[in-house]
């Protein structure tokens, strides 16, 4: 799976980083206070959907997540 997944986990929570400033700035600029969490998901997460639902990584959308806790 290491192989199949082009980005390394830098580079995921890089990016991750990267969405949860955006997420920020537009959630307050809207006046929502939240709170954002965000995660490169594991290898083994992969790993296990591409078996369970024997799919290609190629359509594997789900490496990494966010979520947003609205008040």
């Amino acid at each position: 799976v290491k192989q199949l997944v082009s980005e390394k986990k830098s580079e995921r929570d890089q990016h991750i980083e990267i969405i949860k400033e955006k997420l920020e700035k537009w959630l307050s600029e809207g006046h929502v206070e939240a709170k954002i969490e965000g995660r490169a998901k594991h290898f083994y997460s992969i790993h296990k959907k591409l078996t369970e639902e024997e799919k290609d990584v190629k359509y594997i959308n789900h490496l990494r997540a966010v979520r947003i806790i609205a008040d």
